[in-house]
C-alpha cells in the first residue's frame, strides 16, 4: 500500500530548491509517494521573535519539549486496516524569525482540511523560518502525521550540503512517526547523548554532523522498528534515501581534500545527466542547452565558438536526438542561430545558463570540472576526465 507524503512549502522557500528536494525524493522507488502542492502558507514576521544568527549560544541549541506538550499522548500511527528556477538555499541567514509550533501545525491542518487529506497521509511543511524551540525538524505533538523541516541555516553545520540534509530530515521525520506512537514515547526514545543514530536529539546542533554522516540506526532503534512492524519495503526505501544523502555529504566533505569529482552518467533516450556520487542528482537542461553541453562533452580538445559553424550538421543531428519530436527545420533554425559567427550572443547566453545551473547544483568548486570554460576567442571545453563519464542506453 502506497503512503502519500505531501510536501508543503511556505512562500519564502525558493521554488527551484523546493523542486530539487521533491525530485530527489521521487527518484527513489517504494511505498512512499512524495507529491508536490501549490498551497503556500504565509507566516508574518515578528521582530520580537527574531535573533541574530551570529549569536552561537542561541543559534546552536535546540530546546527540550515543554512538559505540557509531552503530556498529550495523542497517537502518531494508525492501523492501516481502519481505513481503506536555479535552486537557492539560505545556508547562513543573518537573522531568523522563530515561529510558534502551533502556527506551523495549524497551517498543516488547514492544508489537510482544504484538500481532504487522509489521516494516513503525511504533510511536511518546508520553511526557511526558525521556530520557538529551535529544532530543524519536528512532528506534530498532537499526533497527526504533520511535521516541519527548517530549510535554512544548515550551512552553519554542513556547508554546501543543504539539499541532502533537508531530504534526510524529511525521511527521518516519517520514520520517527512510524517508530513512536506518541510524543511521550518519542521523547523517551530519542538519544539526548548523540550516538550517530537517526534518533539523536542533537540538543547541540553541531551534533547534526555525526547523525548525517552515519545515517544509521542503533540496535535499540532497529529493535523498536521491528516491534512496530513497519513495512519492510517502506523502511528499505527510507534507508536507501538516507544512505544516498549520507554518501553525498561525505563525498562533498572529502572533495576539498581529494579534489576528486563525481562520476557522470548520461542515460536513456532523453540523455538524462546524473551524478552518481552525489545521490544521483540530475542536471536539468533544456533541449538546446543539453545539445550544446553534449557536443562539448564529445570534444575533449575543445572548440572555438567562431568554429562552431563547421560543426552545424553534427549539432543538428545531436539536437534531433535530444529532441526527437522536433522537425529538422526547427533544429536547423535553432542551431544556425547559435553558429552564426556574426552573432555569438545566443551561444554565449546558453553556455552561461548551463554554467549557472551546474554551479548551483554542484557548488562552484566542484563545478569547475563540468562547466564549458575558456577565455573569449580561445578554445571552449569541459575539463572533466572522460573516464568519469558513462553513456547508458
Amino acid at each position: 500500500m502506497r503512503t502519500r507524503v505531501h510536501l508543503l512549502k511556505s512562500e519564502e522557500v525558493d521554488q527551484s530548491a523546493y523542486h530539487e528536494i521533491l525530485q530527489q525524493l521521487q527518484s527513489f522507488s517504494g511505498p512512499l509517494e512524495f507529491v508536490s502542492t501549490i498551497d503556500e502558507p504565509v507566516f508574518e514576521d515578528d521582530e520580537s521573535t527574531s535573533f541574530e544568527t551570529h549569536l552561537k549560544d542561541i543559534r546552536d541549541t535546540s530546546l527540550p519539549l515543554p512538559e505540557e506538550m509531552i503530556q498529550e499522548h495523542a497517537l502518531y500511527s494508525m492501523k492501516k486496516q481502519i481505513l481503506s528556477k536555479s535552486a537557492e538555499y539560505i545556508e547562513t541567514p543573518q537573522k531568523l524569525t522563530r515561529l510558534k509550533w502551533e502556527d506551523i501545525f495549524n497551517s498543516c491542518e488547514k492544508f489537510r482540511a482544504k484538500n481532504d487529506i487522509s489521516d494516513l497521509e503525511f504533510v511536511v511543511l518546508l520553511t526557511d523560518k526558525g521556530n520557538e524551540l529551535n529544532w530543524f525538524a519536528a512532528p506534530d505533538p498532537k499526533g497527526k502525521r504533520n511535521g516541519f523541516v527548517q530549510t535554512s541555516g544548515l550551512g552553519f553545520y554542513l556547508p554546501g550540503s543543504s539539499r541532502a540534509s533537508i531530504v534526510y530530515l524529511i525521511t527521518t521525520h516519517i520514520m520517527r512517526h512510524l517508530m513512536f506512537s506518541n510524543i511521550k514515547e518519542m521523547t523517551d526514545g530519542v538519544h539526548y547523548r548523540s550516538v550517530g543514530c537517526m534518533n539523536d536529539f542533537c540538543g547541540n546542533k553541531t551534533d547534526l554532523i555525526l547523525k548525517l554522516r552515519t545515517a544509521d540506526l542503533c540496535s535499540d532503534c532497529v529493535k523498536r522498528l521491528e516491534e512496530k512492524q513497519v513495512d519492510p519495503l517502506l523502511a528499505t526505501q527510507a534507508f536507501e534515501i538516507m544512505e544516498a544523502m549520507r554518501g553525498e555529504i561525505l563525498f562533498r566533505d572529502r572533495y576539498s581534500l581529494l579534489k576528486k569529482p563525481s562520476r557522470m552518467t548520461i542515460t536513456g533516450p532523453n540523455f538524462t545527466i546524473r551524478f552518481p556520487d552525489l545521490a544521483n542528482v540530475e542536471l536539468k537542461l533544456d533541449k538546446i542547452e543539453k545539445t550544446i553541453y553534449l557536443f562539448f562533452l564529445g570534444q575533449p580538445e575543445g572548440v572555438r565558438l567562431n568554429s562552431l559553424d563547421e560543426h552545424r550538421e553534427e549539432l543538428i543531428e545531436l539536437y534531433l536526438k535530444v529532441s526527437p519530436t522536433s522537425d529538422r527545420e526547427t533544429a536547423t533554425r535553432r542551431i544556425n542561430e547559435r553558429t552564426d559567427n556574426s552573432k555569438t550572443q545566443k551561444i554565449s547566453e546558453n553556455i552561461s545558463k548551463v554554467r549557472k545551473k551546474i554551479n548551483d547544483l554542484l557548488g562552484t568548486e566542484m563545478a569547475e570540472h563540468y562547466i564549458i570554460a575558456g577565455a573569449n576567442g580561445e578554445l571552449k571545453k569541459i575539463g572533466v576526465e572522460r573516464n568519469l563519464i558513462s553513456f547508458v542506453k
